[in-house]
């Protein structure tokens, strides 16, 4: 059996080493040099990749000062991360998106207390 080799996205690799009928195979991010994903293939992974990003710095903000307001996560998520990660609720209301909540609170571990009143995330 052949070893794999990690390449670059776009990155050529020749036939034998894709694993494609053709002369030459064009790398999607996230595959092996035999077309062998690392994981869910497609947008889902590099979603999901930013998600885990935004979790993981609103988790190492909360750690380091004590607590997040929601008014400065939503500012630092649309400026670093774009639109697509926020939305205007029922209430009227920006708030981050689902994903992104859900994989704040699965880093988290229920260490994190969402208030309400305040609109901020605290350390418990």
């Amino acid at each position: 059996m052949s070893e794999s080799k990690k390449v670059e996205a776009g990155e050529i690799v020749d036939e034998q080493a894709a694993g494609s009928g053709g002369a030459a195979a064009e790398v999607e991010e996230g595959t092996t040099a035999e077309g062998q994903g690392e994981g869910t293939e497609g947008s889902a992974e590099k979603s999901l990749s930013k998600e885990a990003e935004i979790a993981q710095w609103m988790v190492e903000t909360i750690r380091d000062r004590g607590m997040l307001r929601q008014e400065e996560a939503i500012e630092h998520v649309r400026g670093v991360y774009g639109e697509a990660y926020v939305f205007v609720n029922e209430a009227g209301n920006v708030s981050l998106e689902k994903e992104v909540k859900k994989a704040f609170r699965k880093l988290h571990r229920g260490r994190i207390a969402w208030d309400r009143d305040g609109f901020f995330w605290a350390w418990t």
